[in-house]
């Protein structure tokens, strides 16, 4: 049995990596040919057979298209998806991507979403769910959002929806979507411990990110020899080894190794 006061000694290395390709296929509507192998538009409920995907060639964010879904029943959605199997978005574990995109309503009384999945579809990030109009939102607007999925997936894809008029006699809806992007963000060169316990500790952990030590204490009697931190909390996209939760012997000075997002170490 070891009494109060140990050390843990954090060494921390740092990387950079950058990357800034975008990894939605015609991803402004372009190339309309590709719809049947990029895109997929949904019949299946509460979608309905009589929506349509079609290119607006008078009114784009940038480009010479936009992508233009109408519905002409009232207040049923449709959905157009980038194709999962045909054109999946990549996703490396632990790397931040800005999902973005750009959407203008072409008449009042309409919603719009925009939505990421993965995962299987069991992750979702939703960009945005609305209902804009011409006279409150007259222009494109940007939506955009972060994710970073904790492992590595091959099934990302993007969800595009609208609604019809809510009620008689506004039933038709057209909504327009253009430039959208799924770009990774250059990884987070940081290595930083923000919080450290154990459950058995007094007091709050004290960090000293410049000798990288983390100097704790827990009551007399404790036994260090098998202590499991509860919480490590670590700069975004950074890893540690040992993990929280990984029974450590601290008799000594224990060594933690923060890897920064890059996994460059």
């Amino acid at each position: 049995m070891k009494k109060a006061g140990s050390t843990i000694v954090i060494l921390l290395f740092l990387s950079l990596y950058a990357h800034s390709q975008n990894l939605v296929q015609n991803p402004g509507f372009e190339a309309f040919t590709q719809w049947d192998s990029l895109w997929v538009l949904s019949y299946t409920d509460p979608s309905t057979s009589s929506a349509v995907a079609i290119p607006n060639t008078s009114v784009f964010h940038t480009g010479s298209r936009s992508l233009e879904l109408r519905n002409d029943k009232s207040n049923m959605w449709t959905y157009m998806y980038s194709d999962s199997i045909n054109a999946p978005i990549l996703f490396t574990a632990h790397k931040t991507y800005k999902v973005s995109g750009w959407i203008k309503v072409l008449e009042q009384g309409k919603g719009a979403s925009l939505s990421i999945y993965w995962n299987n579809a069991m992750n979702r990030s939703i960009l945005y769910a609305g209902n804009p109009d011409p006279i409150t939102t007259p222009d494109w607007f940007l939506v955009a959002d972060t994710i970073t999925p904790e492992s590595d997936f091959a099934d990302g894809y993007l969800c595009l929806g609208m609604r019809a008029g809510k009620m008689p006699p506004a039933t038709t809806g057209r909504i327009l979507f253009d430039d959208l992007s799924v770009v990774r963000l250059p990884d987070n060169k940081e290595t930083e411990i923000i919080d450290f316990s154990i459950p058995e500790q007094v007091g709050p952990a004290v960090i000293d990110p410049e000798k990288g030590t983390i100097t704790l204490n827990v009551p007399g009697g404790t036994d260090i020899t098998s202590l499991a931190p509860d919480r490590i909390l670590l700069s975004h996209g950074a890893t540690v080894v040992p993990a929280a939760g990984v029974a450590v012997d601290f008799t000594n000075p224990v060594e933690y190794t923060v890897t920064a997002q890059d996994e460059m170490t």
